[in-house]
């Protein structure tokens, strides 16, 4: 390696030259001196360099790849999320649907069977003991959706065909229907 100057060209300062740079600056006035041909020192530098700044890049790019790759498998993730969420609202959709459905179901079965039991009452009023012994033994709960009311219609079937079969004693003095024919169903009383 050659050496021009030791001192700044530009402003005259005395130089410090590092060994083994052919490129440096004057600290005091910041001119940029090049020193002709390079040392093996400085070509060592340089290539050093290079190969960080390249494995700079390397590493950057696998940093990019990285959020790219966790991006991705977080989307894929909020993708099976939204599917699994979607799924669980319309079965719970469907859920309370079916339990609207349901409870219009048993809330017009009973007020069909209530309308008997009033059309029961006139009949007895009437009395027509005949038609509300008929009435009375189709007080059944069929409703598929549910069977809560069966037992509260059962025990209400029964508990009018007793005041029927008091009302008609009360009128007639005896029963066309006795209690055991009344819990065996309608085609026993027909007999």
């Amino acid at each position: 390696m050659e050496l021009k100057s030791l001192d700044c060209p530009n402003c005259g300062a005395s130089l410090d030259v590092e060994d083994g740079l052919d490129t440096f600056f004057c600290k005091y006035c910041g001119h940029k001196i090049l020193l002709e041909g390079q040392s093996q020192v400085a070509y060592e530098a340089k290539v050093r360099v290079k190969h960080m700044e390249h494995q700079e890049r390397l590493q950057d790019k696998r940093d990019s790849h990285e959020r790219f790759k966790m991006e991705f498998e977080q989307k894929d993730q909020r993708k099976t999320l939204l599917i699994v969420f979607s799924i669980f609202c319309a079965i719970i959709a469907f859920c309370l649907i079916i339990s609207l459905f349901g409870n219009a179901s048993v809330k017009r079965q009973e007020r069909e069977l209530q309308a008997i039991v009033d059309q029961i009452m006139i009949d007895i009023e009437n009395e027509d003991f005949a038609e509300a012994y008929v009435k009375a033994n189709s007080l059944y709960w069929d409703d598929s959706w549910t069977s809560k009311g069966e037992e509260k219609w059962d025990a209400t079937r029964k508990e009018i065909i007793k005041q029927i079969e008091e009302a008609e004693k009360k009128a007639t003095g005896t029963t066309s229907n006795s209690t055991e024919d009344a819990s065996s169903g309608f085609l026993d009383w027909l007999k």
